[in-house]
């Protein structure tokens, strides 16, 4: 799992079985009987990869902010963050976050719809206008 920090660089929370571990420890924590997910990786050759990576994020917020919360435990000395805690997310990361799957979502219903059954191009235009007017 991924999560693109703002620096458009990978936090390393794929490199460890450990760091899988803590974030399914934090969901079970919030929730005992819900399902563990995993985050979504974003995928350049995959349409609509970004947004599935964003959503499943914004799923996971309480869990993934309990997970940063309870990162200092791990530090080997008071003053040197882990490398997990370096990539914690801020709340205006998380606001982002909500902005970018506004601008998404449209595109991502158009996808949708496209699976779903053939349309024709023209059909697009009235799918965006549609998701456009109800956000006015």
């Amino acid at each position: 799992m991924y999560i693109v920090y703002c620096t458009g660089h990978p936090a390393p929370t794929n490199s460890s079985c450990a760091a899988n571990e803590k974030l399914a420890a934090a969901q079970r924590e919030k929730n005992p009987a819900a399902f563990v997910c995993k985050l979504v990786q974003d995928v350049v050759t995959r349409w609509g990869s970004t947004y599935k990576q964003v959503e499943r994020i914004l799923v996971l917020e309480e869990a993934i902010k309990d997970m940063f919360k309870k990162e200092f435990r791990n530090r080997t000395s008071l003053t040197q963050p882990t490398l997990l805690e370096k990539y914690a997310l801020s709340e205006e990361d998380f606001d982002g976050l909500r902005n970018i799957k506004r601008v998404l979502e449209p595109f991502q219903k158009a996808q949708c719809s496209i699976r779903r059954r053939q349309i024709f191009h023209y059909e697009l235009s009235t799918i965006f206008n549609s998701s456009a007017s109800k956000r006015t």
